[in-house]
């Protein structure tokens, strides 16, 4: 399926996406954020686990019409009716889950977001892989920067805590993970589909750059890719806990897909040229097949995204 993104890569100099998270809950018809992202100037958008089933249909139309293109989906779609859009659908179901039952389910449900790329033409499915059952949390450490107090020996306290339980519990759900992502693997391998491994926001989520190298050490590349994104690298690198190109060393060659967003500090998915990121960093890793997608906060304006499209096309990152 990401062999139509190749072809139409040489066709065009700028094939960025915008994810539909920027507009999911805003009340519009899958039609009409179709139209939406046609006046900000993309013709690409990636489906994610905020729309509706009416929604997504919707959207589907609009590709067999020819108004818009999919990227690429983010799991889990469609979203679960009777769920807001706030939910924290992404992470409803834990491919990591040390319960069979509900890691099953976890693995069920992908299956149906990846026939739902296939009904929406799509190159790839983002997925998010579950997490660490560890006791101590990201949150104080967030708190800690957010109050000036990133260097203090607290922090550092509440860093080495993070990093020792993690370590000691991580084993049991990499292996559910594993056999989740083996048994993903081989149903997107029959629908022609690829499948993107994200890096994530809080430590306790898989994959860490160590994990990420053992789940593409045992899955195949034609198939299993890495999809990094660029707030979640970088807020690592701002607590202090890994460097924001960790990923990208481990997978670089390996390279799905790429999450655009700005951030200031540790607050993320703001519109890129209105934050701290240097996206120049990223140019090492963007060969011509990467898919790029901006994933921006809903709070973003018409105009910062049209500003945020134009400021990486200016780059020549897109």
């Amino acid at each position: 399926m990401l062999l139509w993104w190749k072809k139409a890569r040489t066709l065009r100099s700028s094939m960025l996406s915008l994810s539909t998270c920027w507009r999911a809950g805003s009340g519009l018809s899958g039609t009409e954020l179709v139209h939406l992202y046609r006046r900000l100037g993309f013709r690409f958008m990636e489906v994610e686990y905020r729309l509706s089933l009416a929604q997504i249909r919707e959207i589907e139309t609009c590709v067999h019409a020819g108004l818009i293109r999919v990227s690429s989906v983010h799991n889990y779609v469609p979203r679960i009716p009777g769920e807001g859009e706030d939910t924290d659908g992404g992470d409803r179901f834990l491919l990591s889950s040390i319960d069979e039952g509900k890691r099953t389910e976890a693995v069920e449900k992908t299956c149906r977001t990846l026939e739902w790329a296939v009904r929406l033409s799509a190159a790839a499915v983002v997925l998010h892989l579950g997490r660490v059952e560890a006791r101590a949390t990201q949150g104080p450490l967030l708190d800690l920067f957010r109050a000036g107090m990133a260097d203090s020996e607290k922090a550092e306290c509440t860093r080495r805590a993070l990093v020792r339980g993690r370590v000691e519990a991580s084993e049991p759900f990499l292996n559910q993970v594993l056999k989740s992502v083996r048994e993903i693997e081989a149903r997107a391998s029959a629908l022609n589909l690829r499948i993107g491994l994200e890096n994530r926001y809080y430590y306790h989520q898989i994959p860490s750059p160590e994990e990420l190298a053992v789940l593409l050490a045992r899955t195949r590349p034609d198939v299993t890719g890495y999809w990094h994104d660029v707030g979640h690298g970088q807020v690592m690198e701002n607590l202090g806990l890994r460097k924001h190109a960790d990923h990208l060393k481990v997978a670089g060659d390996r390279l799905l897909g790429v999450h655009f967003h700005d951030l200031v500090g540790v607050d993320d998915h703001i519109a890129p040229g209105t934050g701290e990121f240097d996206f120049e960093v990223l140019r090492p890793w963007l060969r011509p097949h990467v898919l790029r997608v901006m994933e921006l906060h809903p709070r973003v304006t018409d105009t910062e995204v049209i500003r945020g499209r134009e400021y990486l096309e200016s780059l020549g990152v897109t």
